[in-house]
């Protein structure tokens, strides 16, 4: 694509060689160690390090066109240089150009909140490719396109990322993609310019206030994607700030539709059962009446699949088809994820998602829990004391031990944890955590429940700088042999 085209419309000003309508770009890039002829490198001012400082590394490599945002000590004739104010809204606005906005031609359905946003994608997922339709998910599980599965680093991808793979998806006519959008992408500019169809709000607790710092900071960033909606979001409103997104967005003149167990809400919540194997439910609109089972465990989960049905609802699919499409869905790898009998993983790492998770195991057993779980390291120090006490709450027994230390050391990260447990007698600490779940598994009893929380669906321990694989999933089963 020519440059021209790329910068069209967004506002900057060129230094060195100026033109841009005989210039062609092949990849736009924020990795130096990307670059190649044919490259735009994009200097991103990062929080550990800046993109500026490899221009000349990028230079090296055959690239002839400069995104910048600071002054540069020179400039070369034979190279453009494009600055801009925002490097990270350029980027994602030049992705989208050099992609023709791929988003447009794509049902896009972007979910965000605090605990919830993969088990929705993943239900959504499944029961829109059981009614028949094309579909895709990016998020924390991977990606589910057959082109395109694998792990990602982030839960929402940058966006150099998320409009190749838009693009891919259109040519492969997709008809609904459902992306997590987490509050780092939605400040970081990863789904700028992105055209979302319809939105979906899960819940809102306390997370990521390292980078947030307070609870307000990050609500505000949660409501950015809604009004990059184009159709109506479905809302939460038994949630508190749910309820308040809710009102903000009809006052702005939004179209939102409320769910949950409130009398007022749109599609209204009645719960009939839950079990440790299977969930039933109603949704009441008016006077119409949606009997549903699903084969998940908990409250939560009812709350997970409900906007995937609404949307297909709204979409005018019929509810016969939808009941059954959703039987056929068994459960998100590793979110309440039973390994073996009364033996369950699970990827919670808030206060909030731990406490749901403890309180359905208490509504639907009389057994006795044993809690394994750590707190990562490097990340929001508050949450840990708030997870001890929560921890104690309901656990019989705590088994604490490392998740994630990255560079902080066990020792601190586990201080922290008991600072929020005032009875330490049924608190046991194993740092490593592959002889904790040994431990766990190898003395329970028949009247007991082992839950092994923060990891879920991951398979790896970050170590200092280094990921060393682990699956809790896989020590479970070695336990048990």
């Amino acid at each position: 694509m020519k440059l021209k085209d790329i910068l069209e419309g967004y506002p900057h000003s060129l230094n060195g060689n100026k033109d841009i309508e005989n210039i062609d770009i092949n990849s736009i890039v924020f990795d130096s160690r990307k670059c190649e002829e044919g490259s735009m490198f994009v200097c991103i001012v990062g929080y550990e390090t800046d993109g500026h400082k490899y221009i000349d590394s990028a230079l090296k490599l055959g690239v002839k066109v400069i995104c910048h945002s600071e002054e540069l000590e020179g400039y070369k004739d034979d190279i453009t240089y494009i600055k801009c104010e925002n490097t990270r809204n350029a980027l994602a606005y030049f992705a989208n150009r050099f992609y023709s906005f791929p988003s447009k031609n794509l049902k896009l359905i972007g979910v965000s909140g605090t605990n919830g946003k993969t088990s929705f994608c993943d239900i959504a997922h499944t029961l829109f490719e059981n009614l028949g339709f094309k579909t895709d998910y990016i998020g924390t599980l991977g990606r589910k396109n057959t082109k395109l599965e694998g792990q990602i680093i982030r839960t929402t991808p940058e966006i150099t990322e998320l409009t190749k793979d838009f693009s891919d998806m259109v040519k492969n006519d997709v008809d609904y993609c459902f992306l997590e959008v987490s509050s780092h992408g939605l400040v970081l500019d990863r789904v700028s310019f992105l055209n979302f169809y319809i939105g979906v709000f899960s819940n809102l607790s306390m997370d990521h206030l390292d980078f947030h710092k307070t609870m307000e900071e990050y609500y505000q960033a949660k409501k950015k994607l809604y009004y990059m909606v184009d159709r109506f979001s479905v809302i939460n409103i038994d949630d508190d700030y749910g309820h308040r997104l809710y009102n903000e967005l009809k006052e702005d003149k939004k179209d939102v539709i409320s769910f949950g167990e409130k009398e007022q809400s749109d599609y209204k919540i009645t719960i009939k059962e839950l079990s440790l194997s299977k969930s039933s439910f109603t949704l009441t609109k008016g006077n119409n009446k949606y009997d549903f089972v699903i084969n998940s465990i908990g409250k939560f989960n009812i709350y997970n699949v409900t906007p995937a049905i609404i949307i297909a609802l709204e979409e005018g699919i019929g509810y016969e088809k939808i009941k059954e499409a959703i039987l056929r869905y068994h459960g998100t790898n590793g979110r309440i994820e039973r390994v073996a009998e009364d033996i369950f993983i699970d990827y919670a790492h808030t206060p909030d998602a731990m406490e749901k998770i403890l309180k359905l195991i208490r509504e639907v057993s009389s057994k006795k829990i044993t809690l394994v779980f750590g707190c990562g390291g490097n990340r929001d120090h508050g949450k840990r004391p708030i997870m001890g006490s929560v921890s104690e709450k309901y656990a019989d027994n705590i088994i604490l031990t490392m998740d994630n230390p990255r560079k902080e050391k066990n020792e601190d990260i586990i201080k922290d944890i008991l600072n929020g447990i005032k009875n330490k007698d049924k608190t046991e600490i194993i740092y490593d955590r592959k002889e904790a779940i040994n431990k766990a598994v190898r003395n329970k009893k028949d009247d007991e429940i082992v839950l092994v929380l923060g990891k879920g669906h991951e398979t790896y321990q970050e170590l200092g700088d280094k990921k060393i694989y682990f699956s809790d999933r896989e020590e479970i089963l070695n336990s048990l042999k």
